[in-house]
């Protein structure tokens, strides 16, 4: 069986050296193919352009989420929906912890000759953008199929706002199914595409694409769209969404059309079960192989989650409400013309968004400078210096010396990630003690460092993960999609033993990387679909129960008379006491080999 094996690998090495098949132009780093194996010397190291064709599609996707994050409550607040039920209808975050799970799983073993993740990505990107683009037209839908009856009774009106506000919040749950495909496959793509070495490095990138995602998505929400972009729509949301929309057609697009994908080879990959049910059942047996690094990094997810989600999607309306008490403070009711509550309810979000808009610069910063301090810190990978003193961005290569004057070897990913949570449960407190607009929102901007980090530190750990699982999967059991001449999968080599201990000394794995050399091999591969799948459940199910949670806070302080920005600040700093859990669960990731 070796024998034939390598025979076969032989006649693919032959016909790849007489064949035509070029790498991207990218800067894909072409495997020469030497019986499964790379050739001594030769790394397969992934350009900074490549990088960013890679991941420039999440950064779309975030314009997306930080539009519906930023604009979703005052929105649905417009249409005259109580806090409580606001808080509800973003039970939506529940199908990412049953709908992209199983989307892992269908595309981990699809088959389609447009490869493995992009069918889910583009589907899931058209949807997207008619779910995005069909919720700021509600009223108008809505209002005009109302007019074709002629009602204009004050009953008929109340069933036109009632009607207004189911719909939307269904688009708001179809918006949140639909983003799942997109969300898991790039994911899972760029997991795919990059080899051990840079997992963590490519990590860095998707997270400093989404923090200028982050900014153009607030940004736009701040600026007047109405009055300098009329043609986008007459109101501020009709605006931002068609920008998010047009923001994540066009990153996507960027990174299907250059990116090669891997495609499954159906005879040697382990068959699936088949039907809905046998689909769920096999989703919650890859419980049973996963590591337990990884399970410890759900739990953090979780927790963490716990208290990301109030503040994302009501600091907008906290500080914003903050806004709109002084300028009733500052404006007597005298005043002629009297300004209209519309107009300074819209203004009032915009100052809200103007917070999330230094708290994404913050974010920005901190992914383009911190995660230089990690690696320095714990890789000096001779690929890695060959790679970077090859790259043409000379800049960057001065910048990464710099850095390296500053070894943190005892910062590894578990730690930093640990400290965040604290960092941001002290500065969420923080905000109890103050009312003024200016200082609210710096302690807002200055959350944009743990939210840094809560985006890229456990997609490094898990990316990771799944790449030194996945060096063990011999070359003959996946191939590249057609334009590609490279082989990415094989046996191990001393390479990837000397990355996997460097990366071991990052992730905080610092008795294993002084460890004997000899290492067992896993049990079972971990598959890129199904972990980031189960993954996001781990993101998703807290959410859920923050919604719920949210909702019964907003009840019980409304029942004392506590509304506005008093409520939605409380609510927000009552779930930080999951972000202490989270820190410790986090340290104790540093104890697991």
């Amino acid at each position: 069986m070796e024998k034939s094996v390598a025979l076969e690998s032989a006649r693919q090495c032959a016909a790849q050296d007489h064949g035509s098949s070029s790498s991207l132009d990218t800067g894909q780093s072409r495997a020469s193919c030497s019986h499964g194996r790379l050739r001594e010397g030769e790394a397969e190291m992934r350009t900074p352009l490549y990088l960013i064709y890679l991941t420039v599609s999440i950064g779309g996707l975030q314009v997306i989420w930080t539009t519906i994050m930023s604009q979703g409550s005052p929105y649905l607040t417009s249409l005259g929906l109580p806090s409580p039920i606001i808080a509800l209808v973003w039970l939506a975050q529940l199908s990412g912890a049953f709908v992209q799970p199983y989307i892992g799983i269908l595309s981990d073993s699809c088959e389609n000759r447009w490869g493995r993740r992009r069918p889910f990505i583009i589907l899931g990107t058209v949807l997207t953008i008619i779910c995005t683009i069909g919720l700021p037209w509600t009223p108008d839908c809505v209002a005009f199929l109302f007019s074709l009856f002629d009602g204009n009774s004050r009953e008929w009106r109340s069933s036109e706002l009632l009607a207004t506000q189911i719909l939307a919040s269904m688009w708001i749950w179809a918006l949140n199914i639909s983003i799942q495909p997109v969300q898991s496959g790039i994911r899972a793509l760029i997991i795919d595409s990059v080899s051990l070495p840079q997992q963590v490095q490519a990590s860095a990138y998707a997270s400093c694409v989404i923090g200028f995602g982050s900014i153009l998505g607030y940004s736009t929400a701040f600026v007047d769209l109405p009055l300098l972009l009329p043609w986008l729509g007459d109101t501020q949301m009709k605006g931002v969404c068609v920008i998010a929309s047009v923001a994540l057609g066009s990153t996507v697009a960027l990174s299907c059309l250059t990116i090669k994908e891997r495609k499954l080879d159906a005879a040697s990959f382990p068959k699936h079960s088949s039907g809905l049910l046998g689909r769920l059942r096999e989703l919650f047996a890859n419980f049973r192989i996963f590591p337990s690094k990884i399970l410890k990094i759900f739990a953090v997810q979780f927790f963490a989650w716990l208290s990301w989600f109030p503040f994302m999607f009501y600091i907008t309306t906290y500080i914003g409400d903050i806004y709109g008490v002084k300028f009733q403070v500052q404006t007597p009711s005298t005043a002629l013309p009297a300004p209209s509550s519309s107009s300074v309810t819209c203004e009032s979000t915009r100052y809200g968004t103007l917070a999330l808009v230094f708290f994404a610069t913050m974010a920005l910063l901190t992914n383009l400078t911190l995660p230089h301090f990690i690696i320095s810190s714990a890789t000096e990978s001779e690929d890695y210096l060959t790679f970077a003193q090859k790259s043409q961005y000379q800049v960057l290569n001065r910048i990464r010396t710099l850095y390296r004057r500053f070894k943190t070897s005892w910062l590894t990913l578990p730690r930093l990630w640990a400290a965040s949570h604290i960092f941001r449960f002290v500065i969420l407190l923080s905000t109890a003690f103050t009312d003024s607009l200016l200082i609210s929102t710096l302690l807002v901007a200055t959350l944009g460092i743990s939210w840094a980090i809560t985006q890229w530190v456990p997609h490094a750990l898990i990316s990771a993960e799944i790449a030194k699982s996945q060096t063990y999967i011999p070359a003959s059991q996946q191939i590249l999609s057609q334009g590609s001449a490279s082989t990415e999968y094989r046996p191990p080599s001393a390479e990837d033993d000397d990355a996997a201990d460097e990366l071991d000394g990052m992730l905080g794995n610092a008795e294993k990387a002084e460890m004997d050399d000899g290492r067992d091999e896993p049990k079972a591969v971990l598959q890129a679909g199904a972990v980031m799948g189960m993954q996001n459940m781990a993101i998703a199910t807290p959410q859920m129960a923050a919604a719920v949670l949210c909702s019964l806070l907003f009840w019980i302080l409304g029942r004392y008379g506590i509304t506005g920005s008093e409520a939605a600040g409380w609510v927000i700093r009552i779930l930080q006491l999951s972000g202490l859990v989270a820190a410790w669960l986090a340290s104790q990731i540093e104890t697991d080999g």
